[in-house]
């Protein structure tokens, strides 16, 4: 028996079947191990047992040695990068090399010593001419000698406050890359035109692979950036487009750090500061593991001064432990504003025994805290010390609990090892 089939019929059939394999093949590449950059193509690699370096940007304030209210802000030094790279030596361990760009001739911080995990990187040996901007040299991390297949990159305002695991850092062995900020773009900056980035505000560190990372840098304008002087346009806006489009990357969700001060939150930075240290000290931190300190302190010298103490007194505080790059003594506390200590409260609730016992936070410097019982007649009712990490609080009695809540006040002290006094 023969049928007979239309030839509409026909053309209808072909094109249901060519759309059921185009739809097919589309769902089957939505995997992104399938995408998966050169060098992370073995399926039994172990991300956790991959190199990975961190690249960070500095410059001398020395460079800039005339100031207006405008740009003192912007070049002068408050120790950030001494502090952000002991949060990498105490929350991200495992970092293979540390790559230091010298920005525009600096020459290297003082109580910088050598040491094989740290690698100075001239900015001018990256690219010629070296252009007044923190965009420019961006394009060039992937040319850095010895750089790990994978690198984070991140500025010298930019801090760890919890341990950083490499898992965190990758899904299906590609890496995750958060915001990367926003910048208004020139006009033409790319070799083809890219879509508007809506990336959220950024200013955390992200991860990259370094082959990838080269082959979004080949599809930039340098000439541009090689000649755009002052001015800052992000680039890593346009290597994260190329990068999606090509599957190398998968979309982190941290659009901005746990902790940042910014010129909308700068006269909070005590209370912000403060609440972290407290935090911290009783490892309840539950937001993601970054911290961000803009240049937005004040252009007024006094005002300025009061900023820098209390932010000292708090990084030391945070970050105590001295990372063996460190020169052995780096400078006297003596000139700081001691009237501005970080000063906190903590709450205990009733207990059936006599004694109490709460965990503290081990990489801090308990020596710096002072505590005492909110309440002037508690004192002569509780006992309270801090020996080996543990919060201890005794009735004096020690015969039965306590069924009522209470404050206990902790003050914090410049750390006189560890913190830096400012000098004008």
């Amino acid at each position: 028996m023969n049928f007979h089939c239309p030839r509409g019929h026909i053309k209808t059939n072909i094109r249901i079947l060519n759309k059921y394999a185009a739809l097919k093949n589309k769902n089957t590449n939505r995997n992104p191990s399938r995408n998966i950059p050169r060098g992370t193509s073995n399926p039994k690699v172990n991300m956790n047992d991959v190199e990975i370096d961190w690249v960070v940007g500095w410059i001398s304030p020395l460079i800039h040695r005339s100031y207006s209210d405008h740009n003192i802000r912007r070049y002068r030094d408050n120790n950030e990068l001494l502090y952000s790279l002991r949060t990498i030596y105490l929350y991200a361990p495992w970092i293979r090399t540390i790559h230091i760009i010298l920005g525009n001739y600096s020459k290297p911080p003082v109580w910088l010593k050598e040491h094989p995990k740290i690698h100075l990187v001239n900015e001018h040996d990256l690219y010629t001419p070296v252009q007044p901007n923190s965009e420019t040299k961006k394009l060039f991390y992937h040319q850095i000698p010895n750089l790990a297949p994978y690198f984070i990159s991140s500025d010298d305002d930019m801090f760890l406050i919890k341990p950083l695991r490499k898992g965190e850092l990758f899904c299906n062995r590609i890496p995750i890359l958060n915001s990367v900020g926003f910048a208004a773009p020139p006009p033409n900056l790319e070799r083809r035109p890219f879509r508007k980035s809506s990336d959220g505000p950024g200013h955390v560190p992200l991860i990259w692979n370094r082959n990838s990372y080269g082959g979004a840098a080949n599809h930039i304008n340098k000439k541009l950036y090689l000649t755009m002087g002052s001015k800052r346009y992000n680039p890593w806006i346009y290597f994260k487009q190329y990068l999606q489009k090509r599957k190398h990357i998968c979309n982190g969700r941290i659009t901005s750090p746990y902790v940042w001060i910014n010129d909308s939150t700068v006269n909070s930075m005590q209370t912000l500061l403060t609440n972290l240290i407290k935090n911290t000290l009783l490892n309840s931190l539950r937001g993601n593991s970054f911290m961000c300190i803009n240049d937005d302190f004040s252009s007024v010298p006094a005002l300025y001064n009061r900023q820098y103490s209390f932010l000292q007194v708090a990084l030391s505080t945070l970050f105590p432990k001295k990372a063996p790059w460190e020169q052995e003594k780096i400078a006297d506390i003596e000139n700081l504003n001691l009237t501005y200590r970080p000063i906190f409260q903590l709450q205990t609730g009733p207990n059936n025994r006599p004694i109490k016992k709460i965990n503290l936070n081990p990489q801090l410097s308990h020596k710096q805290l002072t505590i005492k019982t909110t309440s002037p007649r508690l004192q002569s009712v509780f006992r309270l010390t801090i020996r080996n990490n543990v919060l201890t609080i005794a009735r004096i009695d020690r015969t039965t609990g306590w069924n009522f809540r209470f404050n206990i006040t902790v003050t914090v002290a410049p750390n006189n090892e560890t913190s830096d006094s400012k000098k004008d």
